[in-house]
């Protein structure tokens, strides 16, 4: 559906989606939907044209988190990290291309994490109004563009445990450096940070930088255990890293502005209803007080005497 000259997916059509994966791709391709505003910047190494971006307004407490952080790279960050080891006698070890491929299949069953934000291009040192941003998908046409958003987004420190001694320290030090004020801005709102151990230690340090924008505290947790299932599943079944996914079809699982999933969808009508409490509330603050021990001045009681 069309909405304001933004492209968006309707939730109905998940269904429709799933029965004829080839309508996605038909809505992304058809000529005359509006693709991404020339005035939107993406930065992005991906060679997704514009007109394959799938995109929708920042709400109310996206659109704070997003511009916090446009202002102040890594001011609106959340991190968290772990430790990973695989079981003793395992054969397969974790290493990039294990991580990558678990990202890769946590991306199709969970595309937003791949969103980023779009603000219009302004003068060094300008700062955007929030109602501008927009949260915007690329829509892979391959495993050429998906490959090209793995690379951008899984960072791989391999010398950090040697250079800092080990795996716990070189976490603190990346975490200090994530979460710097004033480092080099990024659209990307999610990010896997992965430290190797030392030659014959199989264990391995991952940090996940996660946009506040995208999910809060609870939501990093829950990708964070998302992730250790995928790479868990991919250490006892490997040939699922070769499996076939049908990209363009995630598009259907974005997730849509808050407002527009509750139980009842906000509408400009429901202000009129809403005022009804607002009054109540004003009523109730302006009732007069009493109370039977008076008014407190602020000076302290007078003194009196007492009688032994």
């Amino acid at each position: 559906m069309q909405n304001d000259g933004i492209q968006v997916f309707h939730s109905n059509d998940q269904s429709r989606i799933r029965q004829n994966p080839s309508r996605l791709q038909d809505r992304i391709n058809r000529p005359g939907h509006a693709p991404l505003p020339s005035t939107h910047c993406l930065t992005s190494q991906s060679s997704v044209p514009r007109d394959r971006i799938w995109y929708r307004k920042l709400w109310g407490l996206e659109a704070s988190m997003a511009l916090c952080s446009y202002a102040l790279p890594g001011m609106a960050d959340i991190i968290l990290s772990c430790h990973l080891s695989p079981p003793p006698g395992m054969s397969v070890h974790i290493d990039e291309a294990l991580m990558k491929a678990a990202v890769r299949i946590l991306r199709f069953e969970h595309p937003t994490i791949a969103a980023k934000c779009a603000f219009p291009k302004l003068e060094e040192g300008a700062v955007p109004q929030s109602s501008d941003g927009f949260l915007a998908y690329e829509v892979p046409a391959s495993e050429e563009d998906v490959d090209h958003w793995l690379n951008e987004v899984v960072i791989v420190h391999t010398d950090a445990t040697r250079e800092h001694g080990d795996i716990q320290t070189a976490l603190t030090i990346i975490t200090r450096e994530l979460g710097g004020v004033g480092r080099k801005r990024s659209t990307a709102l999610f990010e896997l940070h992965f430290i190797p151990g030392l030659a014959g230690d199989h264990t391995c340090g991952v940090l996940l930088r996660v946009g506040h924008a995208l999910c809060d505290g609870i939501g990093c947790f829950l990708l964070l255990d998302m992730l250790n299932a995928k790479i868990a599943s991919l250490m006892s079944d490997a040939q699922r890293a070769q499996q076939e996914l049908p990209w363009g079809e995630e598009v259907a699982r974005l997730t849509g502005a808050v407002p527009d999933r509750v139980k009842v969808p906000w509408a400009p009508e429901k202000i009129q209803e809403d005022e009804v409490m607002l009054g109540k509330l004003r009523e109730a603050i302006t009732i007069p007080k009493h109370s039977d021990v008076g008014t407190y001045s602020g000076r302290p009681p007078p003194a009196t005497t007492q009688r032994h």
